[in-house]
């Protein structure tokens, strides 16, 4: 038997729509999460979590800051502060203006720093005693085609870059960077309804351990060279399934339809991993379940 999600109605005073929220998860042992909510408060408006306490009765408590907005406006559903079962404590700081977080002080009352990108909710710099690490972020949008990526360095200088690439883009190389394809699996429970359609919705994932083999162009201005053949092989490569919009047409989801290791030298490729599930419509669409029934 699989994990169990519970549901539970939230306490409230009358007169005021019932809400349901999520009160449980259960392990397949029979192990239970608890999550414990505040009173419903129609001035509140939003539904906040008081506690989240463990299978061994160990609680994590949460506490609201009370961000004046000036004119006699605040918000008051943002975490100011958790506290675990042994009183330690992790603080969170927000800038009233863009109510994005600034700032958290660990339990050991380490200070850590954030900063972002004028105008944007993008994640500019994280700065800690032991130095900053920076975001740079890209991203264009146009005839329903999306790029977008973050190149991540840290404070000894090492980069990572995570890459994706959306909807009508037909990028040049697929999952399989050869162009030609690979051998979709058949004789599971499911059938042979894996997905077909890979040259589509992927992204890619780059450590500091292959970023510097990358090819010089995509390294240096992947604004404007997409990563090549070589280059997708030596990173963590990602298809993800797709889903119908009514309004939309067809738009992306964060289910998993194939899965490829990095390669060891950009020539040999790494492990592909499939992934299928029930209730799919259509091969390259999502299923009704989240969780695979077969890899």
């Amino acid at each position: 038997m699989g994990p169990k999600t519970c549901m539970g109605l939230l306490p409230r005073t009358s007169n005021y729509v019932i809400r349901y929220c999520l009160s449980s998860r259960i392990d397949p042992q029979g192990h239970a999460t608890r999550i414990e909510y505040f009173d419903f408060d129609p001035a509140q408006v939003n539904t906040v979590v008081k506690r989240i306490v463990d299978p061994d009765d160990h609680a994590l408590t949460f506490t609201y800051a009370n961000l004046d907005l000036g004119g006699g406006y605040f918000k008051t559903n943002f975490i100011g502060q958790v506290t675990d079962w042994a009183g330690r404590t992790v603080k969170l700081g927000y800038d009233v203006n863009s109510l994005t977080l600034t700032q958290i002080v660990d339990a050991v009352n380490i200070t850590n720093k954030l900063t972002y990108s004028f105008g944007t909710a993008w994640i500019q710099s994280l700065v800690t005693p032991y130095g900053a690490t920076t975001f740079d972020h890209y991203q264009i949008r146009a005839n329903h085609a999306e790029t977008r990526y973050v190149t991540i360095t840290g404070p000894n200088g090492a980069h990572q870059r995570y890459w994706y690439e959306s909807a009508d883009s037909t990028v040049p190389d697929p999952l399989d960077p050869l162009g030609d394809g690979n051998v979709v699996p058949s004789g599971t429970p499911f059938g042979d309804s894996f997905v077909l359609w890979v040259w589509d919705r992927n992204s890619y994932h780059w450590d500091a351990r292959n970023y510097d083999a990358l090819s010089t162009n995509f390294r240096n201005d992947p604004a404007n060279n997409p990563p090549t053949s070589t280059d997708r092989l030596l990173g963590r490569g990602r298809h993800w399934m797709g889903t119908y919009d009514s309004f939309y047409g067809t738009v992306d989801t964060h289910t998993l339809g194939a899965e490829r290791d990095t390669s060891p030298d950009g020539l040999v490729e790494g492990q592909l991993t499939w992934y299928n599930y029930e209730g799919k419509i259509d091969q390259d669409y999502q299923g009704t379940q989240i969780l695979p029934a077969v890899m």
